[in-house]
């Protein structure tokens, strides 16, 4: 569903009064990026927890960071991550 459902579904529960765990499984930097982007827009009494799931291939560097205990967000553009094109090889198709 993307962010903007995931953002759709935390709004629903939030106006019930439902308490929310944010978390991916394993979904490199770019999802860990997008979970605390998530977790962040939700009052902290009524976030259980954001979970930064690692995964065992880096795809990018991302400035989402555990520290403390609280998942934080990078402060860059967008969801923060750099590609690692290496990594993610030639683009199977393009657009635009």
């Amino acid at each position: 569903g993307g962010l903007t459902k995931a953002r759709e579904m935390i709004a629903v529960a939030l106006r019930s009064g439902i308490r929310v765990r944010i978390e991916d499984t394993v979904g490199a930097e770019f999802v860990r990026s997008a979970v605390a982007h998530l977790a962040v827009t939700v009052p902290p009494a009524m976030l259980l927890a954001s979970y930064p799931h690692p995964a065992s291939v880096a795809l990018g560097r991302g400035e989402a960071v555990l520290r403390d205990g609280w998942l934080h967000p990078g402060t860059g553009p967008g969801l923060g991550v750099i590609p690692d094109l290496a990594v993610l090889g030639e683009p199977i198709a393009a657009y635009g």
